[in-house]
């Protein structure tokens, strides 16, 4: 489990992931930090079992080996006794889950340490480099470590000073955005600007020092312990010297496109410069990344077309909810003498919550004549859905098991048509409600993804992580999800993997000549990605969707409708 920011839990039985979901999806806030209870039941509802069947309980933050720092300041070590403590989350088992044994069942996990079993153990590589950088797992920024077999082994690690994403968010807020959430909007603006304009200053910003080292010396800037933890004395420093703090609301300039596109720069120069230090020290031939950082597509991209690697890794939950499953893997080695768990690198997070015919006929009962409703037979459902989508009409697709991450993958996603020139605009206003700026992602079938998309030869990218190049003989056929900058942050969906999803991009090939669809996550702003046929049917009309497919059903808003 992860309590912290993305809590989560992962229910892992003999190996095998049984069922994994966020917190935020039960209660409604998106990256909740609350102990994940009702996810936890969730897993156990799955499994058929009770919380006293459980063998053990990790966490994936351990701050015992810190405690003697926390101790030296009274404000500290009451926020290590009150919420860092081990106690704390056994306690809150014993609460929630009259689990009295707890203390001989729960362990704490090293965040960085379960960040990297998510990455490699999935990845199928017998050796690889592992490469995680974050805000700050317990006291580390970047933490690297080489896999061989079952064992995770810690080369190097950076702290504080060094977090990449601690700068990145501290811009984000200065740009008006919200902190340890709209990150992706930074990344999604930075192609609108020009970089040199600000080179300069987030050279003088991240130094790039010897074996491999980074230096954010703008944190130097913050001189006392609450400019420390809140970053006012950087943000001071960056208001009087640099670029003026927008706010939230405020239109946004030239000046904060340039400066995002800095940003965007210099993380890049910051990640090759660790990246590029450990392949010549360790000649890995493969590379597996975690951590916040790791959700930075553009970057993903990048590494992935450098030619450094033959092979790349970033596994479906790269944020803080993923380190729910790297712990218990990690338990899970440890218990096993060894035996990685079974999910590989291509495998789709479909380990959340299903929905039935029963909970489906009984959501539509509760809307009652405000939808229109039809039950369709398989090919008939698939004809229906491509048709809407040739027609620009904007759908929701929610089928099978909820994805776990922050991606949504063809299970709970609103899709549309990628060739309509107004699709982008249609949907950021009229669906999401959200900046105009920010880009779409295509999902597209794995077979027919490079005549559209610079990917390399059999590379999947299922869990929507790398932005690729569209091809130029494309991109006006594909102005929906054609970045300013000419990419797309590219999902491939594979037969095997996906069959339903393939089979509605297969029929809209055959409807529109391109197996390709515009997917975005099922939710509006400040939601989390819808869980329940409850959750759908509300969203169809909070989004002013067209129709939503749900299971085998049909549904559009009736006549007899009003905003709900």
């Amino acid at each position: 489990m992860c309590q912290g920011m993305d809590s989560s839990v992962c229910l892992m039985i003999d190996g095998e992931i049984v069922a994994a979901a966020a917190e935020e999806r039960f209660t409604g806030e998106k990256f909740t930090s609350d102990f994940p209870r009702h996810a936890i039941q969730y897993c156990l509802d799955v499994a058929g079992i009770v919380a006293s069947d459980l063998d053990a309980i990790t966490h994936s933050f351990d701050y015992q080996a810190y405690q003697k720092l926390f101790n030296l300041g009274e404000r500290n070590s009451r926020y290590y006794d009150q919420v860092l403590a081990p106690k704390i989350q056994a306690d809150l088992w014993r609460e929630h889950f009259s689990l009295d044994n707890v203390d001989t069942l729960y362990a704490p996990c090293n965040h960085h340490l379960a960040h990297a079993a998510m990455a490699f153990y999935p990845s199928g590589f017998e050796r690889s480099l592992v490469i995680v950088a974050d805000g700050l797992g317990e006291m580390t920024a970047i933490s690297v470590y080489e896999g061989h077999g079952h064992a995770l082994n810690l080369l190097h690690q950076q702290g504080t000073l060094s977090s990449l994403g601690i700068l990145y968010s501290q811009i984000t807020a200065h740009l008006g955005f919200w902190v340890n959430s709209d990150e992706y909007k930074i990344m999604g603006l930075a192609p609108y600007g020009d970089p040199e304009v600000f080179r300069r200053a987030f050279q003088d910003m991240v130094e790039l020092s010897d074996g491999g080292t980074v230096v954010v010396r703008a944190f130097e800037r913050n001189v006392n312990e609450l400019e420390r933890q809140t970053g006012r004395g950087f943000r001071r420093w960056l208001d009087e010297h640099v670029i003026k703090a927008r706010e939230a609301g405020e239109a946004i300039t030239q000046a904060h496109r340039d400066f995002a596109a800095a940003l965007q720069q210099r993380i890049e120069e910051a990640l090759f410069h660790v990246i590029r230090h450990w392949k010549e020290q360790t000649g890995a031939e493969n590379i597996c990344f975690a951590g916040g950082v790791a959700l930075n597509c553009t970057a993903n991209g990048k590494l992935l077309r450098s030619g450094l690697f033959k092979q790349i890794f970033i596994p479906p939950a790269a944020d803080d909810g993923g380190t729910a499953v790297g712990a218990a893997m990690l338990l899970h080695v440890e218990k096993s003498n060894g035996k990685r768990a079974s999910f590989l690198a291509n495998d789709l997070p479909y380990w959340g919550h299903e929905i039935d015919e029963d909970e489906i006929r009984a959501s539509i009962s509760e809307f009652g004549s405000s939808i229109d409703v039809q039950k369709l037979d398989d090919t008939a459902l698939l004809e229906a859905a491509a048709g809407d989508i040739k027609d620009n009409n904007i759908i929701a697709w929610v089928q099978g098991r909820m994805e776990f991450g922050q991606r949504a993958l063809g299970n709970r996603s609103i899709l549309a048509n990628p060739g309509a020139p107004d699709m982008k605009e249609r949907v950021n206003a009229r669906i999401k409600k959200r900046e105009e700026f920010r880009p779409f992602a295509p999902s597209v079938k794995y077979e027919c993804a490079n005549i559209y998309f610079e990917l390399p030869d059999n590379f999947e990218s299922p869990h929507m992580l790398y932005t690729i190049p569209v091809r130029k003989e494309w991109v006006a056929s594909l102005p929906a999800i054609t970045h300013i900058d000419g990419t797309a942050r590219v999902q491939t969906v594979n037969r095997e993997k996906s069959e339903k999803y393939w089979a509605l991009l297969d029929e809209v090939q055959r409807l529109t000549s391109m197996p390709v669809v515009l997917n975005t996550s099922f939710n509006i702003k400040g939601q989390p990605i819808v869980r329940t046929a409850r959750d759908a049917i509300a969203t169809l009309f909070t989004a002013n969707l067209d129709a939503l497919y749900i299971g085998n059903y049909v549904i559009r808003r009736g006549s007899d409708s009003i905003d709900r």
